[in-house]
């Protein structure tokens, strides 16, 4: 059996050496996600060779991301098959891309006829992830982008604002306003925010170990939204989370924009997460003109 192990802080090192490796644009193969995430989809890792291996456990199915590393990527794929079948009767891999959905694919399509499984390799649109081109979040230009650019100007001319970066002097006012947003938000528990929630706890806890980067906005003097996030891959940054008061017209368009000019000024391309198939979170994710949506596939096998 792999010795699978659950992802804790003293990883940090090796588990984003590896992921580094495969240079992904998925935010599940960052090892801050695993971290913060890891008491609520349950990230696990064990390591074989040069391989990293990665699991989940979500609504109490064991899935399994794409392995990372050098060799016989094959022979990795086959050892995760027979460890979910022992286990599970059956195996998942889950949310890996397109460039490994065809290898996954050249790869089941041969096993399936050797040993006698059946398979489902499938897209999930509800996890497609949006990337935009960072300067389109920076400058907001075009016709398209023009109720963004309004809500801005609004913000602008009718509240006395203030930037910064978040510092140990003012995280405990980001929590503070997050908390209060939560209350005002009457949040369920078993809601998708609260688990978020759950993750953004983590990230505060450890936020100087994890090497968080954030911006908050002030309107007289009182913290109105924030925004934290991390490198994802050599070219594109992710939003973790963000927060803005929906009472004050413009926050959230600027605590956007101004991410995108300040703690990702470096980026070219910036991902902010998936829809998980809500219809108002699409929406409000497509009006900012995405550059592209990263695709998301999964795997299914079983004995036949």
């Amino acid at each position: 059996m792999l010795p699978f192990k659950k992802v804790t802080i003293n990883d940090k090192a090796l588990l984003m050496e590896k992921l580094e490796k495969l240079n992904c644009k998925l935010l599940n193969y960052n090892y801050i996600v695993q971290f913060i995430y890891r008491n609520i989809i349950h990230f696990e890792y064990a390591l074989h060779r040069d391989f990293l291996i990665v699991k989940t456990m979500i609504a109490g199915r064991e899935q399994f991301l794409f392995p990372v590393g050098d060799g016989d990527v094959e022979e990795v794929f086959e050892m995760i098959y027979n460890y979910a079948l022992l286990k599970n009767g059956a195996c998942y891999f889950f949310q890996f891309c397109e460039n490994n959905a065809s290898i996954l694919a050249k790869w089941i399509e041969k096993f399936a006829v050797e040993k006698n499984v059946q398979y489902n390799l499938y897209e999930v649109r509800g996890e497609f992830e949006y990337i935009y081109n960072a300067e389109t979040l920076r400058n907001l230009e075009g016709h398209d982008l023009k109720p963004k650019r309004n809500h801005i100007n609004h913000f602008l001319k009718n509240y006395t604002w203030s930037e910064e970066e978040i510092t140990t002097e003012n995280l405990p006012e980001v929590i503070a306003f997050s908390q209060f947003w939560d209350m005002k938000k009457e949040i369920p528990k078993d809601s998708r925010l609260n688990y978020e929630n759950i993750a953004l706890a983590e990230l505060f806890a450890h936020y100087w170990a994890l090497d968080i980067h954030g911006l908050l906005i002030r309107v007289d003097g009182n913290v109105v939204a924030f925004s934290v996030g991390c490198p994802l891959c050599d070219n594109t940054y992710l939003v973790l989370f963000e927060k803005a008061d929906w009472e004050i017209n413009g926050a959230y368009p600027m605590i956007n924009r101004e991410f995108a000019r300040h703690i990702a000024k470096n980026y070219a391309y910036i991902n902010r997460a998936e829809d998980d198939g809500m219809e108002g979170l699409r929406k409000a994710k497509l009006s900012y003109q995405p550059e592209y949506l990263q695709k998301v596939f999964h795997l299914d096998i079983a004995p036949s």
